[in-house]
């Protein structure tokens, strides 16, 4: 597991203003959801980042829930404090964070972590949620809160760990023609034009004083959400097209971090197979294709329960016409291919 270390001190006059509050700074450290291999897709991209450090933001605050991202604090009393601030967990060294926070000794302080570290809103400034609108191509990750306390017993060996999970599903896209029928396909559809998925674009996260993971993050605002390109991050395709002549099923071609959803096995009035996502698709040749995405735990079994932080890979089979038949399997967050993990759904 990454883990990183960070201290919530000043980066000027640190000294002068800790000895008027007679406390150590507190320090936290980051973990991610076991399997380890679970933060692929490396924390921003399936393209892993040059660093591999979590880059994250960090609010803290006294005043439980509120997080408005001003630092209060007067030095001479137990005043609000309030806080917005980033840093890169990794293996090295402790970290400052990049604002002040000195409450008086013995007063706690609450701390969230989230991922990425910019981008996120309150609302209304009233600093009750945590918002962020994404786009398809980031891993939005939420620590739930830590609370510690500014004071004489904290060192490098005392630290609050900030536990980072992921709030969407990943689905990998591999896309092929028609066994034999390349050509004819080819011509059928034209090149592939765009594909997108059917998705909330917005998570709030409730920073209310008795929230939990579980129950304090929502998604709202739908709307279709872009695939990506697997290499680059640039929207799936590029602008000359997809030829379907060349597709590779052997690899991954796109990819989308989306809302997460509540799979069920069996609709209780329809009794049929409800589509968990809807693909829509547009080629030269054909306009707004609609393609309802049953998950699949293997070749014969639906997948039931929450996708949340788990990673689906589909199977385009572009057919001669209008058709596109779909494999998907699911699977954990894993690096790369070789060590797919076995999963007890």
């Amino acid at each position: 597991m990454s883990m990183g270390w960070l201290c919530f001190a000043c980066q000027e006059d640190s000294l002068t203003d800790a000895a008027l509050h007679e406390g150590a700074p507190i320090y936290l450290s980051a973990s991610f959801e076991q399997p380890v291999e679970s933060r692929t897709p490396y924390l921003s991209s399936p393209v892993p980042t040059p660093d591999e450090v979590l880059h994250a933001a960090v609010w803290a605050t006294t005043t439980s829930g509120v997080y408005i991202g001003t630092n209060k604090n007067g030095k001479n009393s137990n005043d609000v404090v309030d806080i917005h601030a980033t840093a890169d967990f990794n293996d090295g060294e402790p970290k400052l964070l990049n604002a002040a926070v000195y409450p008086s000794s013995g007063v706690e302080v609450d701390f969230i972590g989230l991922h990425p570290n910019n981008g996120w809103t309150t609302e209304n400034n009233a600093g009750l949620k945590a918002e962020f609108t994404f786009n398809g191509s980031q891993d939005v990750m939420f620590a739930p809160k830590k609370t510690g306390t500014y004071a004489e017993k904290n060192d490098i060996d005392n630290v609050l760990t900030l536990e980072f999970k992921h709030l969407l599903t990943w689905l990998r896209i591999k896309i092929k023609a028609e066994e034999g029928m390349e050509e004819q396909v080819a011509k059928s559809w034209g090149k592939v034009n765009s594909i997108s998925v059917g998705s909330a674009t917005k998570v709030s996260i409730d920073l209310n004083e008795d929230y939990s993971f579980e129950n304090s993050v929502n998604f709202s605002e739908e709307g279709l959400l872009p695939l990506h390109q697997w290499e680059s991050d640039d929207v799936f395709p590029s602008a000359e097209g997809f030829d379907l002549k060349t597709a590779d099923a052997s690899k991954e071609v796109a990819y989308v971090l989306c809302e997460p959803v509540m799979a069920s096995q069996v609709d209780d009035v329809m009794e049929e197979k409800t589509a968990e996502y809807t693909l829509y698709i547009e080629s030269e040749r054909r306009k707004a294709v609609e393609l309802p995405i049953d998950l699949m735990k293997n070749a014969s079994t639906c997948f039931e329960g929450s996708t949340r932080a788990k990673h689906f890979t589909l199977i385009l089979t572009f057919m001669v016409g209008n058709t596109v038949m779909v494999q998907a399997e699911a699977t954990d967050w894993v690096y790369d291919d070789s060590i797919d993990l076995e999963l007890d759904f």
